[in-house]
């Protein structure tokens, strides 16, 4: 799904969206600790950053947090944990951030990049972000024996409510960000509203 009002977060959206998949995270398993993979990009010299190739190696990355965590102190926590992460305990939870290009220019050929993906390491399930230019788009990749698409697609609603909801309330604990997605709470109040129960009389 596209989110074009994210676009312009420049350098914090990265620590941004890694912060909405921890809360995710951490609203759907209760776990106070999370570690998933961070795909760690290996380009660190400026002469490599339009270089293709698989530069990138996945790392683990840990972060506390509880239900009582700002969305602003865990994005904080964040930022630390992506400049400590180091190793790989092959942690089968995922998050990738990717930059792409827009047009590359060689000569007098120019190139516009449509897409670019390598899978290069495993996992259940994993957050992918990428942005071009003015454009972001974020896609959930997962292990077809281990969730079903339904569940995976209200993965993504939930998802996308975490990411409004943190938009305007950056403040709020995690634990009370809302993460019902209007659909679902449409679907919610339809199965309430239709449900009878039989009481005995006596």
């Amino acid at each position: 799904f596209d989110d074009n009002d994210l676009s312009q977060h420049g350098d914090a959206l990265n620590s941004f969206l890694l912060t909405c998949w921890l809360t995710f995270l951490h609203r759907v398993t209760s776990l106070s600790e999370i570690t998933l993979s961070y795909l760690r990009d290996g380009r660190e010299f400026d002469e490599l950053q339009t270089t293709f190739g698989l530069l990138a190696e996945p790392v683990s990355l840990s972060v506390s947090c509880d239900s009582n965590t700002a969305f602003s102190e865990l994005q904080s926590r964040a930022r630390e944990a992506i400049d400590v992460v180091d190793g790989n305990e092959g942690v089968r939870i995922a998050y990738e951030f990717e930059d792409q290009p827009g047009r590359i220019s060689a000569g007098a050929l120019d190139f516009t990049l449509i897409d670019l993906y390598c899978c290069s390491y495993p996992f259940k399930i994993k957050l992918r972000c990428i942005r071009k230019v003015d454009q972001l788009r974020y896609e959930l990749h997962y292990d077809a024996a281990s969730f079903a698409s339904e569940t995976v697609s209200k993965f993504a609603e939930t998802f996308k409510e975490i990411v409004d909801n943190a938009l305007r309330h950056p403040q709020k604990p995690i634990g009370e960000l809302n993460v019902i997605s209007p659909n679902e709470r449409l679907h919610l109040l339809h199965t309430l509203a239709g449900t009878r129960s039989e009481y005995p009389r006596n």
